[in-house]
């Protein structure tokens, strides 16, 4: 009897052939808010003075005074072009490893308003173009679509969480809202960068007293 065929050649034995894509969750306060204003828009935050975060505070019970404030992109430089980098070489890299490397079929980077809860980040999400409002109720939540879609054109199909401190939270949330059963079909791996697994008590001083803020 001839013996069985050879299996077929590994796709992913190359190292880095089958990378899967990446969905970016940034920290707290490193998401861009802006409003309407006119024809145009007024970014919020960064803030360029006290007028533009006085009108991203929150009322008592955790709502936004505003309710036309939406965000669109992730701080790359703050306030310096050159020398504010937050996340301008990471969001580079991610750049090169889609269109130079092509180790990754695609990649989001997800901006999100980091003044309300978990779950009401990873239930809302309402986009319009380029905007994305976490204040309008929607049927389909940014992050959570982004995940399904970066799943659906990924070579594993799955994907790499990679979250930098807030985000780190928001992705194991995330990981509780879809279940064991649904976070193991699309999610391959998650990164934590600089996460407060263990919570952050010295925010508690800069909440209530502006501690260390400058």
């Amino acid at each position: 009897e001839p013996p069985p065929p050879p299996p077929p050649p590994d796709p992913c034995a190359v190292p880095g052939a089958c990378a899967s894509n990446v969905l970016f969750l940034p920290g707290i306060e490193a998401s861009r808010l802006y409003r309407p204003d006119g024809s145009g828009e007024k970014k919020l935050w960064e803030p360029g003075g006290d007028a533009d975060a006085v009108q991203i505070t929150m009322t008592t019970t955790g709502s936004s005074i505003r309710s036309d404030i939406y965000t669109r992109d992730v701080i790359d430089n703050a306030y310096l072009p050159i020398k504010g980098n937050v996340y301008k070489s990471f969001l580079e890299q991610l750049a090169a490893m889609k269109e130079d490397d092509h180790t990754i079929a695609d990649y989001t980077v997800a901006p999100y308003d980091w003044r309300l809860s978990l779950d009401d980040i990873l239930t809302h999400g309402k986009q319009t173009g380029v905007a994305i409002s976490y204040l309008d109720a929607t049927s389909t939540p940014y992050i959570i679509q982004e995940l399904k879609r970066l799943a659906s054109t990924s070579k594993t199909h799955k994907v790499t969480i990679v979250a930098h401190s807030n985000g780190g939270l928001l992705a194991k949330r995330l990981t509780e809202l879809l279940g064991p059963t649904e976070s193991a079909r699309l999610i391959d791996k998650m990164i934590f960068v600089a996460v407060p697994q263990a919570g952050t008590p010295q925010a508690i001083g800069a909440i209530l007293h502006g501690y260390n803020q400058a």
